[in-house]
């Protein structure tokens, strides 16, 4: 019976996408945007290049404008903005709804535009395990 349920669930685990697959993908999805997105935003190429290689995220306001740019481009986002959950489940393996239901509700509405798309990114990176420096921003509702 062991062997049998082995033999089933084996293939569902192997097939779990790894944190190197997930950055991988990520920056091939991203790859077309990345110039266009660091001239709108005014950030710099290099800091962006350094947080794709270790996910620790820059506070500079420029790359956050940048992670809505990315947003906007590949594209995430409904004609009002908001995000586009099944846009976003549907191109990156390992973000599922539950990952998604994490991070929408504190970051998927603030006002800021730029810090909402950075700390909602940041925080799906928190989640899939992909930094090691986690979020610190609070969420929207208490944001001034």
């Amino acid at each position: 019976m062991k062997v049998i349920y082995l033999l089933v669930c084996l293939p569902a685990l192997l097939a779990q996408p790894t944190p190197e697959d997930i950055k991988k993908e990520w920056r091939e999805l991203i790859a077309p945007y990345e110039e266009l997105c660091a001239n709108e935003s005014g950030a710099d190429i290099a800091v962006i290049r350094e947080t794709w290689d270790t996910f620790v995220f820059s506070h500079d306001p420029a790359f956050k404008c940048y992670i809505w740019c990315i947003y906007e481009n590949i594209p995430y986002l409904y004609p009002n903005g908001t995000i586009n959950i099944e846009a976003v489940i549907g191109s990156v393996d390992g973000v599922t709804n539950e990952v998604i239901e994490k991070c929408i509700e504190p970051y998927g509405t603030c006002p800021d535009k730029c810090h909402g798309f950075w700390a909602f990114d940041h925080c799906l990176s928190d989640v899939l395990n992909l930094t090691t420096v986690k979020l610190d921003a609070p969420p929207c509702s208490v944001r001034k």
